[in-house]
C-alpha cells in the first residue's frame, strides 16, 4: 500500500516540533500536503508546525477522508505536530 512505510503508532491526539526521522518526515509531509490538496483542503505547512489549533484541524480533517494513505498519515502526524 502507498503509505505503508510510516510508522504506525496509538493515536494521541496533540499537536507538532516534529519527533519521527527528519527524512520520514519531510516524504511524509509532503505526501499529507499533496494528498489533502487532492481533497481541496490547502495546507500551510509553516503554519503547520507553528500553530497547534491549526495543526489539529488539518489532522481532524485528513482522518474524516476516505483515502487510505491520507488517513495513515493524519494518524502518524497526530503526534506532536505544532509547538
Amino acid at each position: 500500500m502507498y503509505a505503508s512505510h510510516y510508522p504506525t503508532h496509538t493515536p494521541t491526539a496533540t499537536a507538532v516540533p516534529w519527533e519521527h526521522n527528519p527524512d520520514d518526515t519531510i516524504v511524509a509531509e509532503s505526501d499529507f500536503k499533496w494528498l489533502m490538496a487532492g481533497e481541496g483542503h490547502w495546507v500551510d505547512t509553516a503554519r503547520l508546525h507553528q500553530d497547534s489549533g491549526y495543526a489539529q484541524v488539518c489532522v481532524q480533517t485528513a482522518l474524516q477522508s476516505t483515502c487510505p494513505a491520507l488517513h495513515q498519515l493524519a494518524h502518524w502526524f497526530e503526534q506532536p505536530i505544532a509547538s
